[in-house]
């Protein structure tokens, strides 16, 4: 799979063409392996000049985490989805994303959240938020994610708008406190794509079973089956969001 994916995307890179990713399990989640997940992030620094945005479901929630390079600089965005079928055990209103990109360079421009009360009497979808008006950002940019980041670690009210909009301000399951641990998972959530890089965010020294027993069981199970590597970053230029 990741190998057609690069090649793929070294011949996307050579024909000058964009790619926007759509995926299943989100890199970061605790469903997804690390050492793919470390792959998947090798893949998107070198290949971050054809990547504009990638997008994931299995979830069912709204979030993202951003994509770190080589250097630790944040180089891309994983948006995950919510779900139109909401569990049972994980009350949510049935979402979806809409995405406006600029027509020529097809980086993200605006991130909206739509969403229907099917408690209502004739339920229809509407406009929930724009995701940059909601959180006072500048733009869609990985830099301006890191910000928000910081902002949920430093402020409670923007981490809890975060957390209600999981599920789309679903009454039966809406957080209206987060306090100073609950920050720090949400800021080491939306920080790393690879999800033992996140529990180490969180002060995990590694991985354990004692702290952390179904994931490492599985990762135990699966054991590493690549050699972790860097690609060398050419190809074209990348556009920036102050070129749009």
């Amino acid at each position: 799979m990741l190998k057609w994916f690069e090649q793929t995307l070294y011949e996307m890179e050579a024909n000058g063409e964009i790619a926007i990713v759509l995926g299943h399990h989100p890199p970061g989640c605790n469903a997804c392996l690390d050492q793919w997940s470390k792959r998947y992030q090798a893949i998107s620094d070198r290949f971050q000049n054809v990547i504009r945005f990638s997008l994931f479901g299995h979830v069912h929630k709204e979030m993202h985490n951003v994509i770190k390079s080589q250097s630790g600089k944040s180089i891309g965005i994983n948006i995950w989805t919510g779900a139109t079928t909401p569990y049972s055990d994980l009350p949510a209103y049935p979402n979806f994303r809409r995405i406006i990109v600029d027509a020529e360079t097809m980086l993200p421009i605006k991130l909206e959240s739509w969403a229907i009360d099917i408690e209502q009497e004739n339920p229809e979808f509407y406009l929930h938020h724009e995701f940059t008006e909601y959180y006072g950002m500048k733009d869609l940019s990985p830099e301006s994610f890191d910000w928000l980041s910081m902002q949920f670690l430093e402020n409670e009210q923007m981490a809890v708008k975060y957390r209600q909009t999981m599920n789309m301000m679903s009454p039966y399951n809406v957080p209206n406190t987060c306090d100073e641990k609950c920050r720090l998972e949400v800021y080491c959530q939306t920080q790393h794509s690879v999800y033992w890089d996140q529990k180490a965010c969180e002060g995990m020294v590694e991985k354990q079973l004692r702290t952390d027993p179904g994931n490492w069981l599985a990762e135990t199970i699966m054991d590493p089956w690549y050699t972790h590597s860097r690609f060398p970053n050419k190809g074209p230029k990348t556009p920036t969001f102050n070129e749009i």
